[in-house]
């Protein structure tokens, strides 16, 4: 399932698109060259950026639009990359309390689950770099409220 929102500060318009992703097999490159369409190219040259605190995500832009795009994880940073998601998820998930639970039926042993954000911005023949912090500030905003908000098993 998915949502699209769209907000306007000034007659510029940013775009959000949210996806609820069961059974995360991949990053978050390979999300976007099979679910949008950007072109490979541009997806191929996405720069990852890490706040300690939230965790990675990906910066990059074509001739028109800046794109920030990362996976909201159930607990833990976000992620970019299977192999953050996955280590994101042995470090909370395999908790001992977890397994009395998973041994009993009623919770998962590794939660699978994250909410990919996919925010765009045009830029108008500026330089892309100007609208990042842009992104950067709303995503860090986002992901608090969303992070908070992660929908229960």
């Amino acid at each position: 399932t998915g949502k699209r929102y769209i907000y306007q500060k000034q007659g510029i318009p940013l775009t959000i698109e949210m996806r609820y992703l069961i059974g995360v097999k991949s990053g978050v490159k390979d999300f976007l060259v099979n679910r949008t369409d950007i072109p490979v190219e541009v997806i191929e040259k996405a720069d990852e950026h890490n706040l300690k605190s939230l965790g990675s995500y990906l910066l990059f832009s074509d001739r028109s639009t800046a794109y920030l795009s990362t996976c909201i994880n159930p607990l833990g940073n976000t992620t970019n990359t299977l192999e953050q998601f996955l280590s994101n998820r042995f470090i909370y998930d395999l908790q001992f309390s977890n397994l009395l639970l998973w041994l009993l039926g009623k919770h998962s042993l590794i939660d699978l689950r994250c909410i990919w954000v996919h925010m765009s911005i045009p830029i108008d023949g500026s330089n892309p770099e100007t609208t990042y912090p842009t992104l950067t500030k709303v995503w860090i905003n986002w992901h608090y409220w969303w992070n908070s908000r992660f929908p229960s098993l």
